[in-house]
């Protein structure tokens, strides 16, 4: 476990006959867990009967609001998601039914990273207000592990558009945010066609972002070729785990 990430939890009950007397219990609740990543216009919502309000914060570990991070609130009873994004506040709203017990997770392009289980929200008759906090960065390196490549070639794959669209939304919602996109190659074909190729295919990706409205001075494409395996290169399975293209976080720019 990371001893980096708190978070915070806090639950308000306010009674139904009464909507503007809070009962004077408190809990707060702190927990420390392991880490793990389009900003939506916030609505008001207010609790019901039936239904808890969570009133969620992200932040850095310094305590800085995060934008655009996707939490997920999974009922653990029939794995109904009600999800929210963080605004530039780092807040977002959400209703979710009572009596029942949640899994949290964060969407980092397109990959879900579990943070908590069994967030237990009460069944109590009365109005309830959840204040929820944590803070937690997003990974420095994310795989892009269904981006995928014609043999030999730097030309994308028709299935690579999910992930790509998700990297896209990803930045764009955090643009303060830099990556590198890094090519990696097995060892077929000798080093310098492979870092030739990893190039290429790094700048396939710079492209396709580009396109699709990204600046380019946030995007630097890299090829690594073959220096950088993470497997043998003896077996078919350790070549196909060689050859990838990932995301290096190197940099946060401040916004006026």
């Amino acid at each position: 476990m990371n001893n980096n990430e708190l978070y915070y939890l806090n639950f308000r009950f306010i009674n139904n006959q009464h909507l503007t007397k809070m009962k004077k219990t408190t809990i707060v609740l702190v927990l420390f867990i392991s880490s793990i990543f389009a900003i939506h216009a916030q609505t008001v919502v207010e609790p019901t009967e039936k239904m808890a309000l969570l009133q969620v914060l992200v932040t850095s570990i310094d305590g800085i609001p995060s934008a655009g991070d996707k939490v997920s609130f999974i009922n653990t009873a029939d794995s109904v998601a009600y999800s929210g994004v963080s605004g530039k506040d780092g807040r977002f709203n959400i209703l979710v039914p009572k009596g029942t017990s949640y899994n949290i997770n964060v969407t980092v392009v397109g990959k879900d990273t579990l943070i908590r289980k069994n967030l237990q929200i009460p069944s109590e008759p009365e109005y309830i207000t959840i204040n929820y906090t944590f803070k937690y960065e997003p990974p420095r390196t994310i795989r892009l592990d269904r981006v995928f490549f014609d043999t030999n070639k730097s030309t994308l794959k028709p299935e690579s558009k999910t992930m790509l669209q998700d990297l896209y939304e990803f930045l764009s919602a955090k643009p303060t945010i830099n990556i590198e996109i890094a090519g990696h190659t097995d060892n077929v074909g000798g080093a310098a066609f492979n870092l030739k190729l990893s190039q290429d295919r790094a700048n396939a990706v710079k492209t396709y972002l580009i396109n699709k409205g990204i600046a380019a001075n946030r995007l630097t494409p890299k090829g690594y070729g073959l220096t950088r395996p993470i497997d043998t290169n003896d077996t078919p399975e350790g070549r196909a785990k060689n050859r990838r293209t990932e995301v290096y976080i190197i940099e946060k720019v401040t916004t006026n």
